[in-house]
């Protein structure tokens, strides 16, 4: 499939980066579009302003990421901590090597009994 995505994106000219992600899934990325760039403009003031918040940037511990692949080696999510303050926490809701994490962000585990969906869940439901 990712063979067949690439060919075809390059046939029509279509600016898309197909990739794996996960066990079986495949990303069909917008061309110099990623995570981190995709948070920058979620903060920009327009984005913001558009929803009210003029001049209301949030703070660092009013920001949580939330992931489940933050290795530097074959995960894109920490990705997502590069354009927020380096205190801002992560939680990665997959069982990963944390040794494989980017040692500048604030990357924890989940450390609840599920993992991926229903671990987030499991998070979001907590006390």
């Amino acid at each position: 499939m990712l063979l067949r995505a690439q060919r075809l994106h390059k046939a029509h000219d279509v600016p898309v980066t197909p990739r794996m992600a996960g066990m079986f899934a495949l990303d069909l990325a917008i061309a110099r579009i990623d995570k981190a760039r995709t948070v920058e403009q979620v903060f920009s003031p327009g984005v913001l302003d558009g929803l009210g918040l003029v001049g209301k940037a949030p703070a660092p511990n009013e920001i949580e990421i939330w992931g489940d692949r933050f290795s530097r080696n074959v995960g894109t999510d920490w990705l997502m901590c590069k354009p927020v303050d380096r205190s801002v926490r992560a939680i990665s809701f997959r069982n990963e090597d944390p040794e494989e994490f980017p040692e500048e962000y604030n990357i924890w585990l989940w450390d609840g009994t599920r993992r991926l969906h229903a671990g987030l869940l499991e998070f979001l439901e907590s006390p």
